[in-house]
């Protein structure tokens, strides 16, 4: 086996170990939940922040925080762009929160059993016709003093650019009258080279790509650095609806994303880069 493979390997055992003693923790409060469902959530999301600081050190992934604001310490909705199931550590390693995933990534093996134990809320995003319930469950967690994240793009990208943010869950916002934290990821190097078109898939995790490959992959990297930037967070005026929060908190992101190639149009819900459907 190769250097790089016995890396890999060794990573993907102490990984492993992590992720049993991870379910053994979570399970139990996994199960409190249905008794308490946003209560355990709270307690979840600590445990998950503790795993997600044990992974980027298991990972070599190197984080820098810009957060001028200090708005780690404000309850209410984080919108982040979405790059690799990797932002999830690097979000929650700072942040911890309860995450929004779709009814997809739950059916995935392996990664649908982590998420389903850190206590994340599910939302079904080729339906509209539960989008009412969805919102009310976020807005729930947001009154409860949870902390949300949602990935707006409602997908991974190839890192081109921030594609346009859906808008539905920002009514939660509206109706629980919390602050918006728009955080943007970019991940600056792998193995010591810029991130780049030629090496962006040992990182970013989109469209028809398998897990498990890409993971494999993933873990033959030596080092990953990626920074993460806070903007001015936010709270809705008076005026505000869905479209104007979602346009507020997309152009926040872009303004501090960097760009991975050529920059493309912006993208209409149904085309490109769709892994989870939309709404």
């Amino acid at each position: 086996m190769q250097t790089s493979g016995i890396k890999a390997a060794l990573k993907l055992l102490a990984f492993g170990i992590a992720i049993l003693t991870y379910f053994v923790i979570s399970v139990p409060l996994y199960l409190y939940s249905k008794v308490a469902r946003y209560h355990a959530r709270k307690l979840m999301r600590h445990v998950l922040k503790f795993y997600c600081c044990l992974g980027l050190k298991i990972f070599n992934i190197k984080v820098t925080i810009d957060d001028p604001w200090q708005s780690i310490g404000l309850k209410g909705l984080i919108v982040s762009n979405h790059l690799s199931y990797l932002d999830i550590l690097v979000i929650a390693s700072y942040m911890p929160a309860c995450f929004v995933t779709s009814i997809e990534v739950r059916k995935t093996f392996f990664l649908g059993q982590i998420v389903e134990a850190a206590g994340c809320l599910f939302v079904e995003r080729r339906s509209r016709t539960n989008i009412e319930n969805e919102i009310s469950d976020v807005a729930g967690a947001i009154n409860a003093g949870v902390e949300v994240l949602v990935f707006p793009e409602a997908t991974s990208t190839n890192g081109e650019n921030v594609i346009r943010f859906k808008r539905p869950l920002f009514n939660a916002t509206i109706a629980t009258s919390s602050v918006v934290k728009p955080i943007t990821i970019n991940y600056e190097k792998v193995n010591g080279e810029t991130i780049n078109t030629e090496n962006r898939d040992r990182i970013f995790w989109y469209g028809d790509m398998d897990f498990f490959p890409h993971f494999w992959s993933f873990l033959k990297t030596n080092e990953t650095i990626v920074s993460l930037t806070c903007s001015e967070p936010f709270y809705p005026r008076i005026t505000d609806d869905k479209t104007t929060l979602a346009s507020r908190a997309y152009d926040s992101v872009s303004q501090n994303y960097k760009n991975i190639g050529f920059t493309i149009s912006q993208v209409e819900d149904s085309e490109v880069f769709s892994r989870y459907g939309t709404y």
